[in-house]
């Protein structure tokens, strides 16, 4: 028995820790992805289905652009930036009289070689002086950059900077996708999408189903059998369809999502608060407040909800474990999330066909994601309802 306990309180843990995790993962966004681009789209062909664990070195080239300074909030609001600089995954640098040759690694075996000017990958310049100093071949001078400022510079100084802060190692744990996108970052940004979904239409859900519950359960009559019949209408059309009939109307996109899962998830809280407020509805407490004159609103409000904090605790704790299967598998049917915004289901639509493949791990890794998250979800909600059949003695049950 005490075993029993200890492997109890250990699964708990487990899928607590792996709540915690998946929620800080998904809050910091940007901040701690090794690809802090938004939606963690930075594609680097060269560098398709990279393995897990590899290492790549790279060259940083600053791009020809202007960039406005952004603080970590922007970075979260965003959910990320564009990056100051293009990364070129080398195999090896050759540095000559005015520029820098490097050999790209690429992955299909494809030999291509690149030449770059020593001022070009350490500067922001426009067009007109990037041909002025290809023309002239000039390794000692000044130039003035796209902010404006007059930036001198040598040979030697430029080559030195060059090889110990733009020559970098980047390494993949989880591999690369066929876009050679870094898949740590993309699962990472698929998180937040999953999270905010989940919670979001969860908590739709539990809005119209306590209050339809609620209003079928007290009043009962005429208007329970109407909701009743409401009920059993979204009851029996199939989430695919009714989700595709909100992405006409909105579009595809979060919100579409929200609302199509929204509305499916309401019927079962709707049906069970209904059953709960019936029962309470005849304790002798709540016909002592109708003896004693009290309206309806403050009996609902102040004796049968205070009571319903049970019921609705486990049921929007199992339905948010649905509502994360329901949002990747509608992503994989290709009605949810719009690419390239990174969601679970998504990826796993994506990456599905190397499966049969020496790349199967691009679509098992988001695969395992779903299954460990659902799975914590699961555990944390039965552990809700041992704990709320202990305190109050009944157990959930339909309408």
């Amino acid at each position: 028995m005490q075993k029993k306990a200890v492997y109890r309180k250990l699964k708990l843990a487990l899928a607590l820790g792996v709540l915690f995790v998946t929620l800080a993962v998904a809050l910091l966004g940007a901040l701690i992805r090794p690809d802090k681009t938004q939606d963690a789209n930075d594609q680097l062909i060269s560098i398709a289905k990279l393995p897990p664990l590899a290492d790549v070195k790279m060259l940083k080239v600053r791009k020809n652009k202007l960039f406005e300074h952004q603080f970590w909030y922007e970075l979260l609001l965003n959910g990320g930036r564009e990056s100051e600089f293009m990364l070129v995954p080398i195999k090896g640098m050759e540095v000559q009289e005015h520029r820098v040759k490097v050999e790209v690694f690429n992955t299909s075996g494809i030999e291509e070689y690149r030449y770059y000017l020593f001022q070009d990958v350490l500067f922001a310049l426009s067009d007109s002086a990037l041909i002025e100093l290809g023309r002239n071949r000039t390794t000692d001078g000044v130039l003035t950059d796209l902010t404006g400022q007059q930036i001198e510079f040598n040979r030697e100084a430029m080559i030195a900077e060059i090889e110990s802060e733009h020559v970098v190692r980047k390494r993949f744990l989880l591999g690369s996708d066929p876009y050679g996108r870094d898949m740590l970052s993309r699962l990472m940004a698929g998180s937040y999408v999953t999270l905010m979904v989940g919670v979001s239409s969860v908590l739709m859900a539990l809005i119209i189903g306590v209050l339809i519950g609620i209003c079928a359960g007290y009043f009962g009559g005429i208007l329970d059998r109407v909701l009743l019949w409401l009920m059993n209408v979204f009851w029996s059309v199939p989430a695919i369809l009714l989700v595709i009939s909100v992405t006409l109307v909105l579009g595809q996109g979060v919100m579409a999502l929200v609302l199509g899962i929204g509305l499916i998830l309401w019927v079962e809280m709707a049906q069970v608060i209904r059953g709960e407020v019936k029962s309470l509805s005849q304790k002798e407490y709540v016909k002592a407040a109708r003896l004693m004159g009290l309206s309806n609103f403050r009996i609902l409000y102040f004796h049968i909800l205070p009571n319903l904090s049970g019921p609705i605790l486990v049921l929007a704790v199992s339905n948010f474990a649905q509502a994360i299967l329901l949002e990747a598998g509608l992503n994989f049917l290709g009605v949810g999330i719009r690419l390239p915004k990174p969601s679970w289901g998504g990826m796993v639509r994506e990456l599905y066909g190397f499966l049969i493949t020496d790349g199967a791990y691009l679509a098992i890794v988001p695969s395992l994601a779903i299954v460990i998250l659902v799975l914590s979800v699961v555990v944390l909600g039965a552990s809700f309802q041992d704990r709320f059949k202990l305190k109050y003695g009944v157990t959930l049950r339909r309408g």
